[in-house]
């Protein structure tokens, strides 16, 4: 997947994170209550009227099509029906206000920790590396060609490993480097590996070229 779609879904991500925050004052507020099938009034759950029919709705759903509480299960004369309203009114202005709140300080939170807390990239990307991770990046860049199995275990001093422990530091250290590079660039297998026509047993190494450019840029500032 090229940087581009990375950039998009990052972008996504973000957009999905502020709806969650815009929503969260909506849960727990939303009252369900119980209507008939013939009756104008809304009830609580355990009410006698609702013994033949019984047909949930949200309280500011019922309000708006016109139910009005029932005076048995909400109290004498509707008294609870004030509450209800209330509750219903919080619905309609208090939650929006609530979500907006939430969301400035949402964002204020967000702008404040950017250098430790990012949806897409990590900051700092060349202070993330070992000093064995910018010698095999450098080395890339500057030879502009794919690096073999033997000059990536010479960077990594492991000619004098055996042949198991070569490999399982090897893939290892790409699985390490491979996070780092799709945490800051949003690609991944930004190492990429392909085998040798002539000896399979030689893998030859290079960067993605959607990043080599942001790569050098960063290395070199």
């Amino acid at each position: 997947m090229g940087v581009p779609s990375q950039k998009l879904n990052c972008l996504m991500n973000k957009i999905l994170y502020i709806l969650f925050f815009i929503s969260l004052p909506f849960y727990g507020f939303s009252e369900t209550v119980y209507v008939t099938r013939t009756g104008h009034r809304y009830h609580k759950d355990d009410c006698y009227f609702l013994k033949n029919s019984k047909i949930s709705k949200e309280l500011s759903a019922a309000e708006n099509a016109g139910y009005k509480a029932c005076s048995i299960c909400f109290g004498a004369s509707g008294a609870s029906t004030t509450t209800t309203t209330e509750s219903s009114k919080y619905l309609r202005y208090g939650a929006p206000i609530g979500g907006s709140v939430m969301l400035v300080g949402g964002l204020a939170y967000a702008y404040y920790r950017r250098r430790k807390w990012n949806f897409c990239r990590k900051t700092n990307f060349s202070e993330t590396l070992t000093i064995y991770e910018l010698s095999f990046l450098t080395t890339v860049l500057n030879d502009n060609e794919p690096i073999d199995t033997n000059r990536l275990n010479s960077l990594l001093n492991l000619d004098d490993k055996t042949l198991d422990s070569q490999r399982k530091s090897r893939a290892k250290f790409l699985k390490v480097l491979n996070e780092k590079i799709s945490d800051q660039f949003g690609v991944e297998d930004g190492v990429q590996r392909v085998a040798s026509n002539e000896d399979r047993r030689i893998v030859y190494y290079s960067l993605d070229t959607d990043i080599i450019e942001e790569v050098r840029a960063i290395l070199t500032n």
